[in-house]
């Protein structure tokens, strides 16, 4: 008999209210597995039985269906979310023993029955043997066999049996000689139970489905990835995928060779009702053809962030552990974590991918429980929330700034903040990491003193005067790093107030080294940690820092080094702006900010990390910066690959954050953030970079006639509005354009 197909969630949940109220009824109890719900356990039978009283007005005969991981029943009941689990129970041997007929005195052969006896079931054999000899793997099929069922499998032995359970070793099980006589079809037998076995050796002894493991599968996989590279196998992966296992310890699996062409990384993702390969989190391997790598992975998704996160702490990325082995770059799933990693150049053991496929799997199963995610604990990253409570918290920022805030930190976790003194720089770095993080211990912000010569007001330093002591600074920035490392999936903000009232080469130089070369900051000799303190501590990617920069006589300009790796966004106050300020009658109050925006943190974090992100118009940016390259080389002032990639990237994460955000206004933020701030110097110097980055910045060159001079700094109050294509650079250039013809010198900052 069928399962109704229209049980639903809520009378499955109800069957189980229905249990929890009367008990469990005599006869009703599972064998060999539970529905686990809120800790505790039920027959998935019952419960289905059960659930067709909510849906369909009668209980279903639970003999009129079976129960079993690919039966319908089991199915219904994974497709909602619930656990299943399988008892723990104690098994016993039995075994038998035949002599042939009397009137065939020739068939003198002994032969032997052997399979699992549960606890408690004496009459009934669980899990028989059907078609294997002793020595062999065994394959079960789960099934009964009472004592006088015609089926059972003889099998030729002697006394002792030894089972091959690989990397030479046999196990031995001794049969009790206590035999008690009967018959079976004229067959003269003797049978008994024989000794408790250890649950994990029956695991070894008779393997199901189940139990089988992945190795014989993972190994035709990684030959007919091979045989790709070479445009063969193609009727051998039809083949393969037609006959595949399609499900394993309860998961779905899914395999990719690539669609109609070798792909750079061939996979075997496992699955549950929840997550897929475009959106979730999932245990995969992933095979790296070229550098001879197989990794199993904590696989996340790259198409779109999941919601749904694996509960995993100081785990490396894939991405990391290329850099560790000098490996390159990986093509793809950087940001995925390594579980185990193999070199086929050397051989897999079987029991080492069996075992660490099934402790992954566990992890797995754990993390997710199986279960639907919070959609209300766990949102994608939305930046209107974050425009919504800004001036629910009483600040006012233009919608554009906040936008450029946001995608430069998600760009790059390194952003400036320059401009006009008491324009908000600071209130704005502090409202961020106020609204996404949870608390107070997410984020610091430090004021950077005039005395810091060194990178101890950030990091510490050993102490010279009790060996294995470490002295942390009191601002707690090095907290913060560790609890970034251990946390990965959070975000941390490192906020340094007037981050240039000391030469920010000489106390941030560890930082902007790591920054890019991905490498750690030693922070002291010893081989374990020091109250707390490694000795070597990584740029983890949760890490956020921005710098708010004041420009007068006693701050220091920032190095070429310095700009070239971070974003620098000005700030001005515009006449409606201060008009609207002034009008409105609102207190600034932050505490309003305090985690409204915690349930998108993951998000945002896993946002960072995506490296697989995309230009909506790529070809057009990559026309734009090599026009401007090429312009700015003939003065001397082109940019690097450094610059190039991260207006890239900017790019495709501006057209991700926010659709509306037009392709021009993202290339002019892009050219104010990072192409402008490293123009400074005398007038015989720039006055032809800037008139050139003037002229880019415009719908058309100037006509003959017409001097770029009188753009820039026009003698009267004409309106070239109409013939400029990037207007927030083209007036930032025009400001240095003129300061240039004043001073005599001009650069980016403005006090």
């Amino acid at each position: 008999m069928a399962i109704p197909k229209n049980i639903t969630e809520e009378n499955l949940l109800d069957a189980i209210s229905k249990i929890d109220l009367e008990g469990i009824p005599n006869e009703a109890d599972s064998q060999y597995y539970d529905v686990v719900y809120n800790g505790k356990k039920y027959p998935p039978k019952l419960v289905v039985a059960y659930a067709n009283i909510f849906a369909n007005g009668k209980e279903l005969n639970r003999n009129s269906f079976s129960g079993g991981m690919e039966t319908q029943c089991f199915k219904l009941l994974r497709r909602y979310g619930f656990i299943i689990q399988k008892k723990s129970v104690s098994y016993y041997v039995l075994g038998a023993s035949w002599q042939g007929k009397e009137e065939n005195p020739d068939q003198s052969e002994r032969f032997m029955i052997n399979g699992i006896w549960e606890n408690g079931y004496a009459d009934q054999f669980l899990d028989v043997v059907n078609g294997v000899n002793v020595g062999d793997r065994v394959a079960i099929k789960s099934s009964y066999a009472t004592r006088d069922r015609k089926s059972m499998l003889r099998i030729k032995a002697t006394g002792t049996v030894y089972k091959n359970i690989g990397d030479g070793r046999n196990l031995k099980i001794k049969w009790d000689k206590k035999f008690e006589p009967f018959d079976l079809e004229g067959y003269g037998g003797y049978r008994n139970t024989i000794q408790k076995v250890a649950e994990e050796d029956i695991a070894e002894i008779f393997k199901s489905q189940n139990f089988m493991g992945y190795y014989s599968e993972l190994v035709k996989f990684l030959r007919l990835a091979n045989e790709q590279t070479t445009g063969q196998g193609t009727k051998e992966v039809k083949a393969f995928n037609k006959n595949r296992i399609k499900e394993y310890e309860s998961l779905k699996v899914k395999v990719s060779f690539g669609q109609g062409r070798a792909t750079a990384i061939s996979w075997i993702a496992f699955l549950n009702d929840v997550d897929n390969v475009q959106q979730g989190i999932y245990p995969v391997y992933l095979y790296y053809k070229e550098k001879k790598r197989l990794i199993l992975a904590y696989g996340v998704s790259e198409t779109h962030a999941s919601n749904r996160r694996w509960n995993i702490s100081n785990e490396k990325s894939i991405e990391d552990y290329f850099k560790d082995n000098n490996l390159g770059k990986p093509e793809k799933y950087a940001n995925s974590f390594v579980f185990r990693s193999y070199d086929l150049n050397k051989e897999i053991l079987e029991k080492e991918i069996n075992t660490d496929l099934d402790k992954l799997i566990s992890i797995y199963k754990a993390t997710s429980s199986n279960s639907k995610p919070d959609l209300e604990s766990a949102r994608k990253f939305q930046h209107s929330d974050l425009s919504k409570a800004i001036i629910k918290a009483g600040l006012f920022f233009a919608e554009r700034t906040l936008l450029r805030l946001t995608a430069s930190l998600l760009t790059k976790p390194f952003v400036v903040l320059t401009g006009l003194s008491g324009s908000g720089k600071t209130k704005l770095a502090q409202a961020f990491a106020m609204w996404i993080c949870e608390d107070n211990k997410q984020y610091c912000i430090v004021p950077v003193g005039a005395d810091w010569t060194n990178r101890e007001p950030l990091l510490g330093f050993p102490n010279a005067l009790e060996p294995k002591k470490y002295v942390k600074p009191d601002n707690k920035v090095l907290d913060l790093i560790i609890e970034a490392n251990k946390n990965v999936s959070k975000p941390y903000f490192l906020i340094l107030d007037e981050m240039n009232l000391s030469h920010v080469e000489r106390y941030f130089a560890d930082f902007l080294s790591v920054m890019e070369s991905k490498n750690k900051i030693a922070l002291h000799s010893g081989d374990s940690e020091w109250n707390d303190v490694p000795a070597q501590i990584g740029f983890p990617k949760n890490l956020f820092i921005i710098g708010t920069v004041n420009i007068d006589e006693t701050t220091y300009m920032f190095s070429p080094k310095v700009l070239d790796r971070a974003s620098v966004i000005e700030f001005r106050v515009t006449a409606a702006e201060m008009e609207i300020y002034l009008q409105s009658s609102t207190e600034i109050n932050l505490d309003n900010l305090k985690g409204e925006g915690k349930n998108m943190a993951e998000s945002f974090v896993e946002f960072a990390k995506n490296t697989s992100l995309e230009a909506a118009d790529e070809e057009r940016l990559n026309k734009t910066l090599m026009r401007f390259f090429a312009e700015l080389k003939k003065t001397g002032a082109e940019f690097g690959y450094r610059s190039a990639s991260e207006i890239i990237r900017f790019a495709a994460v501006a057209n991700r954050l926010d659709a509306d955000w037009k392709q021009d206004e993202i290339t002019d933020a892009a050219i104010m953030q990072k192409l402008l701030p490293k123009v400074h110097g005398s007038r015989k110097r720039l006055t032809p970079v800037l008139e050139v980055l003037g002229s880019l910045c415009m719908t058309e060159k100037p006509k003959d006639g017409e001097k770029m001079e009188h753009f820039l700094n026009p003698p009267d109050e004409k309106d070239f509005s109409s013939r400029i294509k990037y207007p927030l650079s083209f007036e930032k250039i025009a400001r240095m354009y003129r300061a240039l013809l004043h001073n005599g010198f001009t650069s980016y900052a403005e006090a």
